[in-house]
């Protein structure tokens, strides 16, 4: 369909576009009679067509009902281009009733309206707008009448077929060049009266073969006195025939965003501060205008290498003076034009390859135009000659086949200075130096109708990552079979056991309703036969014996595993008497839970859950014992298998041992049961990136970056891993998201800090206003009764000093002539008030106090008046104000500086996953991001862990000594220390940095692990009674086995039995599998003389394998002076 649809478009080389004016509404005359008037139409220079003149209505409406089209070509690039940057122009003018002695009718512009082109290029062959037709006379205040007030004017646009097909348009599409304002220009711009003409310009490929000069040239140079107020419009590029409003893009405002968002230049905090000083106290240049460029399929091909091969984009920008020279050779008129000031401005394109990136939008630096530079960056010449062409109006189709010399026009332009010298191609004239000097920054906003590269949905991810890990339902909770089926069968013991219930009751039913039954043996005797007859003759006892029946066949073969028919007759005997001594039990058994009264105890409290399990295996990591973590972790699994966490913690550990296959597994069972697991998926695509799939890596870390878009790790590590496979542009765009995201994290957290410093400062002041009341009634109630002394005492003072009145002068008379007016109006009690307000804003709002200063200095510019007389009433444009009532600028957010940088939050991440080939990358992008001189401490901090855990102690120990250096009071680098020392056996090293730990404020991330280690140095150290109470502080912060074992050990050694027994027992219920807890209970037991329980215990640590020999000692020689032994010692000891 699309080879036909294009067949067909290359068969037509010409479409014909028809305007259809239908009507006007709201449309009278200005001199107070009925309407007469004419709709003209034009596109560029062309007028496409006049009506006649039709007269209005009563009710102020005009059906025009008028026709105009021309032909546009279809195989021009640059006609495809016209429709896209230039509008339809509409004008409605009225005509007047000609009066006498006037020989021509005169007429009025009514208004005009611009009606843009663009459905028609993106396949609409019909659409109609009501749009508002903007009057040539603005009011005086600057403002136009709101849209429902002015004329309405209703056109369809139409074409008998799309001008594109469907494959055209998905493989066109639109550039979109907006120049808003060049900031810190040369204050030499302010001191010539000449009409210059401020440009912009670029060179933006439209097809295979021609490029078309973006050019922007309707610039206004303004003071720093000229402000725009909020909701300033964009400008048509193409303003030809265009008057006052009607140049304006309806519903297209310029937009206010914060620093941290842009591109560009100036994005880092120390500019911020001098962009706001160019925005609000110096002069600048304002275009706030948008040019458009359609680009076909090959023309993006050609734009996408381009920026992929230099990145940067060449923005041009000049003052174009035309100067007109009289005679020629020829007699005919020349005109030369001059370009001053030539910068150029290179505008980093590589956002644009982005994958979904639709816009760009920053301040970037204006730099001097140097011919050989813009060659070596770009591979392009200059284009301000041709731009200055476009600019007098002479040549306004300028283009130029890519990769060809363009020929030389007729007219002269020349790159002169103001001092008449002419500047060389290097741009090393005096007047491009200001841009340097000024530093000099224009604000460019670039955007697509589609972005270069297409972003993958979120759906598409999804379905990819299920293509790898199919996802499964939770494992289910599943009843064992034999457990099933006794269940079935005490329920048919209920039931059964009801139906015999309910018989009895009707063959007794004359004793039973007299409430009195004999208990007599004979007589029950008696009833039970007779409900045996009953059962018997009746029939019922078959009926319930076949129901009873398939219950007990299904326990014969689910318990007793029965399923074929015996051939010894003994052995059937004998199973039938197990069997019926079984049933009769299990019979029993389901009378009892059918007739109990009492309700079921609970189950027990399970002591060790899954996160302590988890904390007893991250504490076996720590010391080594890999085995028993390994056992913690798979214990944890069989508890719940359904948890996702559970298979990631499991994998993690894997990775520590270096088993990579097992820790994949691990990841991708956590998928299958969640896919959308954030962790799992950031750690199996690095497990991928391990094994060098990186598609398949760059699947699941991409697709973490979908689920959870604000998460600063996941764009972290993707891009990492695009900086790893040399994917620069894609590594570029994940890090510039987790940069911003960073910087909005620490946003808010700054915001609440402030609420929450606002919310105490404000209850610290109630408390402090209630004290002060309470001593005021405590002081009135005690001073009661020389009150009228003290009134006496301040009468006589007071006749002798007539100024003073209470603690205040009052000024004299000149200074209140010399005081401002407004300041006679502000009360004692209101100034007082405003100067705790002030006060309270610095100390909420200190950020903000080179922005509010500059803000002052604004306002109090603007409280001197306005006067410029070259200025005209109502020539501001749509959405500026005039000046004496402008508003303050609203303050740009300052940039808050976050605690850690992106790199640091992944490598610390990295470090807790064992991830530490990706830990080393992250590590290594801070290296390259900061000097070593300013690296922060965490660098160095996260740098020696990771050493520390590839057991490189001796770079670790430097590294962390670096740390110390920066942040003498860290304590996580003091306990990093304390661990290096410890695991090469510097005990009394450790020790000290152990105690500084402990001391500083701060508290240390894994307090856990440093508790037993110190203690256990004091343990060596026979310092009993320090072990005991750090190894309490371990209990008491995350109890374990190790941690009461060793407080049962400190107690043990000190004597105290009792206290030594209850913590090996609290160790022993957390952990039964530990041979030095069964040692030290029976050592416990021997001193206690309880002989049984001492065996008893020695044969448990003997069973779970006691391998500590000294211990085995000290129990042996125990044993011999209780006089009880054991065989087994020297066994264990020789072997």
């Amino acid at each position: 369909m699309a080879n036909q649809e294009d067949t067909e478009k290359r068969q037509r080389t010409s479409e014909t576009i028809t305007i259809s004016v239908v009507r006007g509404r709201n449309l009278k005359s200005t001199k107070n009679e009925t309407l007469t008037s004419t709709v003209k139409i034009e596109f560029g220079h062309n007028v496409i067509g006049e009506s006649s003149k039709i007269e209005g209505k009563s009710d102020y409406t005009v059906d025009y009902n008028y026709n105009a089209s021309w032909s546009c070509s279809l195989i021009d690039p640059l006609a495809l281009d016209d429709l896209v940057y230039k509008p339809v122009i509409v004008s409605v003018t009225e005509v007047l009733s000609r009066e006498r002695k006037q020989k021509e009718e005169r007429s009025i512009l009514l208004g005009q309206t611009c009606i843009d082109l663009l459905p028609l290029l993106k396949g609409e062959e019909r659409f109609t707008v009501r749009q508002p037709l903007f009057p040539p006379n603005p009011h005086a205040d600057g403002h136009t009448d709101t849209f429902s007030n002015l004329p309405q004017i209703e056109v369809e646009i139409s074409t008998a077929e799309p001008l594109l097909s469907e494959s055209e348009i998905a493989g066109s599409n639109m550039f979109s060049f907006r120049v808003e304002s060049a900031y810190a220009v040369p204050e030499v711009w302010h001191q010539s009266n000449l009409a210059y003409h401020y440009v912009t310009a670029t060179p933006i490929p439209v097809s295979q073969d021609k490029e078309v000069y973006v050019t922007i040239a309707n610039g206004n140079l303004k003071s720093a006195m000229e402000r725009e107020g909020p909701g300033a419009q964009r400008k048509w590029a193409s303003t030809i025939n265009i008057t006052n409003h009607a140049s304006y893009i309806i519903n297209s405002n310029l937009p206010v965003v914060p620093f941290k968002d842009e591109d560009g230049d100036l994005t880092k905090r120390e500019d911020h501060q001098f962009r706001v000083e160019c925005e609000t106290d110096r002069s600048r240049v304002t275009w706030n205008a948008e040019r458009r460029c359609w680009m076909d399929s090959d023309a993006v091909s050609i734009f996408k290498t381009r920026i992929a091969h230099h990145r940067v984009w060449p923005i041009e920008i000049m003052k174009v003076l035309p100067q007109t020279q009289t005679k020629t050779r020829k007699g005919a008129h020349e005109e030369e034009l001059s370009i001053h000031f030539h910068g150029v401005a290179y505008v980093d394109f590589a956002p644009l390859l982005y994958p979904g990136a639709q816009r760009l939008r920053g301040a970037y630096l204006v730099q001097p135009f140097s011919e050989s530079e813009i060659q070596d960056k770009v591979e392009h010449r200059s284009i301000a000659d041709e731009a200055a062409q476009i600019v007098s109006g002479l040549n306004r189709s300028v283009t130029s086949a890519i990769g060809k010399k363009t020929k030389k026009t007729t007219q002269s332009v020349t790159n002169k200075q103001s001092d008449g010298t002419v500047a060389d191609g290097d741009g090393t004239g005096t007047e491009a130096q200001a841009y340097l000097e000024n530093k000099t920054f224009i604000m460019i906003e670039i955007c697509l109708d589609k972005p270069l590269v297409p972003k993958r949905p979120p759906s598409s991810l999804a379905k990819r990552v299920s293509e790898y890990i199919p996802p499964r339902s939770i494992f289910p909770t599943r009843i064992r079979s034999a457990q099933k089926t006794l269940d079935s069968y005490h329920k048919q013991v209920d039931h059964v056991a009801k139906l015999i219930l309910n018989e009895y009751r009707l063959l007794n039913k004359g004793i039973l309703g007299n409430h009195h039954m004999p208990q007599d043996t004979e007589i029950v005797d008696e009833r039970r036969k007779e409900l045996l007859y009953e059962l018997n003759t009746s029939g019922k006892y078959f009926a319930f014996k076949e129901q009873m029946k398939h219950a007990i066949v299904k326990v014969v073969r689910e318990k007793f595993l029965i399923t074929k028919p015996f051939e010894d007759k003994d052995q059937l005997n004998n199973f039938l008497s197990e069997l019926y001594s079984y049933l009769i039990d299990e019979m029993h058994v389901g009378l009892s839970k059918a007739l109990s009264m009492k309700d079921d105890a609970p189950p027990p409290v399970t002591v060790i859950d899954a996160n302590m399990m988890k904390h007893f295996a991250k504490e076996a990591e720590e010391n080594g014992n890999y085995e028993l973590a390994a056992r913690y972790y798979q214990e944890r699994l069989a508890c719940n298998k359904n948890d996702p966490c559970h298979w990631f913690d499991y994998g993690t550990f894997c990775l520590l041992i270096g088993d990579i296959n097992k820790a994949e597994e691990c990841f991708k069972e956590a998928l299958t049961i969640n896919q959308q697991f954030v962790p799992g998926l950031i750690l199996y695509g690095i497990v991928c990136h391990m094994d060098e799939r990186n598609d398949e890596a760059e699947t699941f870390l991409e697709a973490a970056t979908t689920v959870e878009h604000d998460n600063i790790l996941a764009w972290t590590i993707l891009g990492l891993f695009y900086n790893s496979i040399e994917k620069e542009i894609f590594a570029e765009m994940a890090l510039k998201e987790a940069c911003r995201l960073n910087l909005l994290q620490a946003e808010k957290i700054d915001c609440n800090n402030l609420e929450t410093t606002s919310d105490d400062h404000q209850l610290n002041s109630d408390a402090k206003l209630n004290k002060d009341k309470d001593k005021e009634i405590a002081l009135e109630a005690t001073e009661s009764q020389s009150i009228e002394a003290e009134i006496s005492r301040t009468v006589a003072e007071s006749d002798k000093h007539e100024s003073p009145v209470g603690d205040h002068q009052i000024p004299s008379t000149h200074s209140l002539e010399a005081a401002p007016s407004h300041s006679l109006k502000v009360s004692n009690t209101t100034s007082k008030k405003g100067t705790t307000q002030k006060r309270g804003s610095r100390q909420g709002k200190s950020g903000l106090s080179n922005i509010a200063a500059n803000k002052n200095r604004a306002q109090s510019a603007l409280s001197g008046g306005w006067s410029n007389p070259d200025t005209e009433i109502g020539s501001f444009p749509a959405g500026v104000v005039q000046p004496t009532e402008i508003p303050p600028p609203p303050p740009r957010p300052i940039t808050p500086i976050p605690d850690q940088s992106t790199y640091m939050r992944a490598a610390q991440f990295l470090l807790r996953v064992n991830a530490f080939q990706m830990c080393e990358k992250a590590l290594g992008a801070e290296l390259i991001q900061y000097p070593k001189s300013d690296l922060p401490t965490q660098y160095y901090l996260h740098l020696a862990q990771l050493k520390l855990q590839m057991k490189q102690y001796d770079v670790a120990e430097r590294n962390i000594e670096e740390a110390l250096i920066h942040d003498y009071t860290n304590s996580n680098c003091w306990a990093i220390l304390g661990h290096i020392k410890y695991l090469t056996s510097n005990y009394k090293e450790a020790r000290s940095a152990y105690e500084r730990t402990l001391a500083l404020i701060d508290t240390a991330d894994n307090m856990h692990i440093i508790y037993l280690r110190l203690a256990s140095i004091y343990l060596g150290e026979k310092l009993y009674e320090n072990a005991k109470n750090t190894f309490l502080l371990a209990c008491k912060h995350s109890p374990s086995c190790l941690s009461w074992l060793g407080v049962g050990i400190a107690c043990y050694r000190m004597g105290d039995l009792s206290e030594a027994e209850e913590a090996l027992s609290e160790a022993n219920v957390l952990n039964n599998h530990d041979a030095e807890v069964w040692g030290y209970l029976s050592l416990v037991c021997l001193r206690t003389n309880r002989e049984e329980e001492a065996e008893q215990a020695y044969k448990y640590a003997l069973k779970v394998g006691l391998s500590n020999k000294e211990l085995l000692q000290e129990i042996n020689e125990q044993q011999k002076v209780i006089g009880f032994g054991n065989p087994l010692v020297s066994t264990i000891l020789s072997q």
